[in-house]
């Protein structure tokens, strides 16, 4: 560590020395981590006992296995992989023990998805007859055609409480995990921010709460007309999965949302907050990427 460093520089490594390599092995950094080059027999040579250029191989814990960073690294991609629905990539970070690699720890840092991509689509909102659409919007993220969800997670408009903003979030979670465990995709609706930290600005949902999604709509709050959430995590979510996300605003020039049609469909259940439909055809979701707008139409043969 540097000892003279001070609040008064803003660099990222102000804190850090910058050492050679020969002090890195003497510190016992390397001894389980590179092989050495031996240029006379052209071949690498797990370990430091040769003399040559050291090389960053990892040999001794992927090979000799001298700490199991495979099969902790299998495990947790297995396990992410399930619960995203997706290939993910993770981010980690190890300390060993310089006397003998163990004890050591593992931190598993982060996941995100791997980013899919899909062609691009065209919306042409004036040759949509007004009667087949649910939704539509000019501030829509993704891009695609999405047609296999019959289902859809809508909060009740009537009795919604910004106090009770991290309950209804809990309701979600019970919901998504019922729906995923069936295999069955939704469209969740709902006012404010989905995802955000603040739960005056929308509902908290944690990612895990709405892993099976296709398409979310915001809604404005009564009081309110939040920006839309777009942090960088939940964007690559969106992105990577292939998740439309709709905002409605209460300018009628830039979207719309049938609430006459959600109030007559008939609940499949509900609970406290919250109201599941179920369709026997599917909605038909396109998104043009392009130019962020992108429509819900109905399932067929509804108006």
């Amino acid at each position: 560590m540097q000892p003279l460093a001070t609040k008064a520089y803003t660099e990222e490594d102000q804190y850090l020395l910058k050492l050679s390599l020969e002090e890195a092995e003497k510190d016992g950094v390397l001894k389980y981590l590179v092989s050495t080059y031996s240029q006379d027999e052209d071949r690498l040579y797990d370990g430091l006992l040769k003399t040559g250029a050291r090389a960053l191989t990892f040999a001794h814990i992927l090979k000799n296995n001298l700490f199991p960073l495979s099969q902790i690294l299998v495990f947790l991609l297995d396990l992410a992989r399930e619960a995203m629905g997706t290939a993910v990539e993770i981010e980690f970070a190890c300390s060993l023990n310089p006397d003998g690699v163990l004890p050591a720890y593992f931190g598993f840092l982060q996941l995100r998805p791997m980013v899919g991509r899909g062609e691009f689509v065209e919306v042409d909102l004036q040759s949509i007859p007004p009667e087949k659409v649910f939704c539509f919007s000019q501030k829509v993220l993704g891009n695609g055609i999405i047609d296999n969800v019959k289902d859809v997670i809508v909060v009740k408009q009537d009795n919604y409480d910004q106090a009770k903003s991290a309950r209804i979030a809990q309701e979600v979670g019970a919901l998504n995990e019922h729906l995923r465990r069936e295999g069955r995709p939704y469209i969740l609706i709902g006012p404010g921010r989905w995802g955000s930290a603040d739960p005056w600005l929308g509902i908290p949902v944690r990612w895990e709460q709405i892993s099976g999604v296709k398409a979310i709509v915001e809604t404005p709050l009564k009081n309110l007309d939040v920006e839309p959430s777009q942090g960088s995590h939940f964007f690559h979510n969106l992105s990577a999965l292939r998740i439309g996300y709709f905002t409605v605003s209460k300018k009628p020039e830039e979207s719309f949302l049938d609430y006459d049609f959600l109030d007559n469909c008939p609940t499949f259940t509900e609970t406290e907050h919250l109201k599941l439909l179920r369709f026997e055809y599917p909605f038909t979701v396109k998104i043009d990427g392009r130019k962020c707008q992108g429509v819900i139409l109905k399932p067929e043969g509804m108006k």
